[in-house]
């Protein structure tokens, strides 16, 4: 849960370093490069960032419980803490790495909203067990979120002994950790992501 929430903490703080640096950079790079051998590292200003919020983010980052975390935009490291080389084991990534892909492509404004919000008839989903009226109108949003209301068991016992009954709970209105949920988002993913995107989930 610790580290959890210091990836939590890490994203939002993110997103407050993108502000202009009090230095106008002297080059800013435009074009993205596709990682090698080696990585293409970047000064932060470069790519829209600031060194000195960055810096400010290891500050804190050394106070989590934190093995090692890179920034990369556009292809380039333009920070990095601890030691990025060790191999590290690490579980449950699959729906944060999803999240990110369907982002970035809302962002170039190449997934639009109604797509987010087509439910799951709508994209054509289904399962052996019959949705129930009322899961028919979760949206794709919802299922990103693990908010659809749809408990159909997923083989997790774990997530079982957890899980409401079904019918309990309206789309939307009630958060659980639901590995149907994360499976289901993925089905739609590719043939709504584009480019890059769409051949990495054609890969998992």
């Amino acid at each position: 849960m610790k580290l959890f929430r210091a990836l939590t903490y890490g994203i939002v703080s993110l997103t407050s370093l993108s502000v202009a640096a009090q230095t106008p950079p002297a080059k800013h790079i435009t074009d993205s490069v596709v990682p090698g051998a080696e990585w293409v590292t970047a000064a932060p200003e470069s790519v829209g960032y600031s060194s000195a919020r960055l810096e400010a983010l290891r500050g804190w980052v050394k106070t989590q419980d934190t093995g090692s975390m890179m920034v990369i935009v556009q292809g380039r490291v333009i920070f990095s803490y601890g030691d990025v080389s060790h191999t590290s084991k690490i579980a449950s990534v699959r729906k944060s790495v999803l999240n990110m892909l369907y982002g970035a492509d809302v962002f170039k404004d190449q997934i639009k909203d109604d797509a987010l919000n087509k439910t799951v008839r709508q994209l054509g989903l289904d399962d052996k067990v019959p949705f129930l009226p009322m899961e028919e109108n979760a949206t794709l949003i919802e299922l990103m979120g693990s908010r659809s209301g749809i408990y159909i068991p997923t083989g997790n016992d774990g997530q079982a002994k957890t899980m409401p009954p079904r019918g309990s709970e309206l789309p939307g209105a009630h958060f659980i950790c639901n590995n149907w949920d994360f499976d289901a988002a993925e089905r739609p993913s590719r043939s709504l992501l584009a480019g890059t995107s769409s051949r990495l989930c054609k890969m998992t």
